[in-house]
């Protein structure tokens, strides 16, 4: 097992650096978008574009990861708008976690009660 674990790790060993950075950056854009430090949307999105530019820059570095900063930069500004209601109106919850489980409970026992194989179409 061990040689098996060594075999993979020599394999890989060129990954890990731009892997270890990539992972870097996504903590970071995590925590600038939780927002603990209470900044105003604006300062929020100005930091997320600013980190965006920086995976920009730093793409050519990640070798076969490039595609996939390009990927993460793409979905970060198509959706862009939709991330910082939460911070600008107080009333609208940070996830809509605990109402996306309700109805997935109602679909679940609807079909468990009619024997469906899908939900209904309501």
């Amino acid at each position: 097992m061990d040689a098996l674990l060594e075999k993979g790790r020599n394999a890989t060993a060129t990954l890990w650096p731009a892997i270890t950075q990539a992972y870097g950056w996504v903590h970071q854009a995590a925590e600038l978008v939780a927002n603990a430090a209470g900044r105003s949307s604006l300062q929020v999105r100005h930091a997320l574009r600013s980190l965006l530019y920086a995976l920009r820059q730093a793409q050519a570095e990640l070798g076969p990861l490039a595609g996939a900063v390009t990927h993460c930069r793409a979905v970060s500004f198509s959706h862009g708008p939709y991330l910082f209601p939460c911070d600008e109106t107080p009333d609208v919850p940070r996830s809509n976690n605990a109402v996306e489980q309700c109805f997935a409970s109602a679909r679940y026992h609807a079909r468990r009660a009619s024997g469906r194989l899908s939900g209904a179409p309501f």
